[in-house]
């Protein structure tokens, strides 16, 4: 007995050996090297060792990939109370398809992983509360497992819990304390928490409006090249908001946005070429990016575009086409949408003359603040 201890020592100091000497060669160029020194371990019930040939089957870097096999080895991982394994099995179990998927128990490992400080767990667990999946949806619970996984430096945690708390997910609306997340996470170079912070330091929310900084933010996030952040600052050329109105730059940072597939771009490079914010007409290229942003679904592009075949600008008259995309407008809720309809229908372009429709869209259009149809609205017999 008296040989035990020592001998217990020194088959932990080996296996530490043995485990540095894998590590070091599955980073090398001959990673596969590392197999028999990993299965040996795991054989031994290592965790580690366990763990990283779960996380090769898994991948398929090393290993051909094998989904059960990874499995196995995460489940005999997670038995021993490795978090990274519990957080990783529990995925596989959760994206399995039909019967062979299993959120409950992908959920009891999360929080088994999340109670030992792993932080990509407590996010899932704040996700599946605050989407209802695989338990009730719960957005103060998803709320604070996010805060857990946010005071660990989880920058996506820290943006969900920002938004849960602007939106008053834990009580009264904390706009303040929002921001404090998004600056945390914008801090670490995630660009959408960077162009979340630029747009709460333009418009003042929850912070005093700063919109010189809130260019600074756009500008990291634009470096990334994020769509939002490109397209922000090219509005903000557009306006002249924190900057020189300068129409050249909006158009160049506009359509850089638009190359990324942002429709709130292709909508004011089509504004632009319309003549307007002191730039020179071009109705024909302002339907080219009409057309594209329209397509991606935009109300305001529909509706502008709508007005270009209404009037003949820059593309072949066509009132029943400015119908159909005034109506896909509307269908989103767009305001100029409903007062255009109720002009077409008051008037008999593009669909049979209807005042009691045209009055209908101009009420709708009335109850979003558009002056100009309340007086429609007074005008009709």
């Amino acid at each position: 007995m008296a040989d035990a201890k020592p001998d217990r020592r020194a088959r932990a100091r080996d296996a530490r050996v043995q485990v540095a000497l894998a590590d070091r060669l599955l980073a090398g160029p001959r990673p596969r090297a590392a197999l028999p020194s990993l299965r040996r371990l795991a054989r031994s019930g290592n965790a580690w060792a366990q763990y990283t040939l779960g996380y090769e089957y898994e991948s398929g870097r090393v290993l051909p990939r094998n989904l059960g096999a990874a499995a196995r080895w995460y489940e005999k991982a997670a038995v021993r109370g490795y978090d990274s394994a519990q957080l990783n099995l529990g995925i596989l179990l959760a994206n399995r398809k039909g019967k062979r998927r299993n959120l409950s128990k992908a959920i009891a490992l999360y929080r088994r992983a999340a109670r030992q400080g792993n932080r990509n767990a407590a996010y899932n667990l704040g996700l599946y509360c605050e989407l209802g999946r695989g338990m009730r949806a719960d957005r103060r619970q998803a709320a604070l497992w996010y805060r857990r996984a946010a005071e660990q430096g989880d920058a996506e945690a820290q943006i969900a819990l920002g938004e849960l708390v602007r939106e008053g997910a834990l009580g009264a609306r904390a706009r303040g304390e929002a921001v404090r997340w998004f600056r945390r996470a914008a801090e670490q170079g995630h660009p959408d928490a960077q162009v979340t912070l630029g747009r709460a330091l333009f418009y003042g929310e929850g912070v005093r409006r700063d919109r010189r900084e809130a260019l600074a933010w756009y500008r990291r996030a634009a470096r990334r090249g994020n769509a939002h952040a490109l397209g922000n600052i090219g509005l903000m050329y557009k306006h002249g908001q924190g900057v020189t109105q300068d129409w050249r730059e909006a158009v160049r940072w506009l359509r850089r946005a638009a190359r990324r597939g942002n429709p709130q771009a292709m909508r004011a490079l089509g504004d632009l070429y319309d003549g307007h914010h002191g730039a020179p007409s071009n109705p024909a290229l302002a339907v080219r990016w009409l057309r594209r942003g329209a397509a991606a679904g935009h109300a305001a592009a529909q509706c502008d575009l709508g007005v270009h075949y209404h009037n003949g600008k820059g593309v072949r008259r066509d009132r029943r086409r400015s119908v159909a995309l005034y109506r896909a407008s509307a269908a989103q809720g767009y305001e100029w949408a409903f007062y255009l309809l109720g002009l077409c229908y008051r008037d008999g372009e593009g669909v049979r003359k209807n005042r009691a429709h045209a009055r209908r869209w101009f009420e709708r259009a009335a109850a979003k603040r558009v002056r100009e149809a309340k007086r429609e609205i007074r005008k009709l017999p």
